[in-house]
């Protein structure tokens, strides 16, 4: 099969394989879901309205963080707005140098 290439031990035994991620990328994710499906199989099942709260309430803390970015965006702004006026108060207020 094009893209597809074994690794054999001494033996000739097949014992890995390289795969054309390009060409069979789709064909891959399947086969990967598949297997985590499979895994997942004797794991208890979890109740709708736990799966909701729990999507709430990473909502809820993704706003909170976005919030607190927000808040923090701000205060750097206006503590540089703030050093700014300051140094334009300083030099209006510096003695005037006047040529010699």
């Amino acid at each position: 099969m094009a893209g597809i290439q074994f690794a054999t031990d001494d033996s000739a035994r097949k014992v890995a394989v390289q795969i054309d991620l390009k060409r069979y990328r789709a064909i891959l994710e399947d086969f990967w879901d598949g297997l985590i499906s499979e895994s997942r199989r004797k794991e208890k099942g979890r109740a709708l309205e736990k799966i909701r709260l729990c999507t709430s309430e990473c909502r809820s803390l993704e706003n909170a963080r976005n919030q607190a970015n927000r808040n923090l965006t701000l205060a750097a702004e206006n503590a540089h707005k703030l050093r700014q006026r300051r140094r334009r108060a300083r030099r209006s207020t510096a003695a005037p140098s006047y040529p010699r």
